[in-house]
């Protein structure tokens, strides 16, 4: 890994436990970047063991909380907010142009998700980002805060009854799928 310009390095990730950035930190161990490399998560579940407290932040939740429960709920929908438009990751491959890329699980493992519509909660999701952008707009970290417990909690029946029948992944990179909330009945 090669960083050009100096300065600090930072990861930007939805989280849950900074092990990517440790991984990444030992990767790196000795070079000078590896000192000053933070990470910044949706959340933080629990914290590598290898990171000092200061390297990493949450900023929805953190370990530091009293109470994670009130977002045990909300990982599938940020997750869902944040997915990708392909099928998980299930490792990494050099390939014969001396890069190395990710190998993606089966397509047909992405199928219940592409079906469901996902790519209109994605492109919905990136036209709110860019009206922010264009509009100035600055989140206050709490505000955001409530407004997702509030949705996680307390959702709208319109809200409901699109993400009832989410097939939410229920592993990471995406092997499996469950639906988000089943019918009662």
């Amino acid at each position: 890994l090669q960083f050009s310009g100096g300065g600090r390095v930072g990861i930007v990730d939805i989280g849950w436990g900074g092990n990517m950035q440790a991984s990444l930190k030992s990767i790196l161990e000795g070079e000078a970047v590896a000192e000053g490399l933070k990470g910044w998560y949706l959340g933080l579940w629990s914290r590598n063991a290898r990171l000092e407290r200061a390297e990493m932040e949450g900023l929805l939740f953190d370990t530091d909380e009293t109470d994670l429960r009130a977002w045990s709920g909300l990982v599938p929908l940020l997750e869902l907010f944040c997915s990708g438009t392909h099928a998980g990751v299930v490792g990494y491959e050099r390939r014969s142009d001396g890069t190395v890329g990710a190998v993606l699980a089966p397509a047909e493992s992405w199928k219940g998700q592409q079906d469901w519509g996902i790519q209109i909660v994605q492109d919905s999701m990136a036209a709110a980002a860019e009206r922010l952008l264009e509009e100035g707009a600055v989140l206050e970290r709490e505000s955001v805060r409530v407004l997702m417990q509030d949705f996680g909690t307390d959702p709208g029946e319109e809200e409901v009854r699109v993400l009832a029948d989410w097939p939410c992944q229920s592993e990471q990179n995406r092997s499996s799928s469950r639906v988000f909330v089943p019918r009662l009945g």
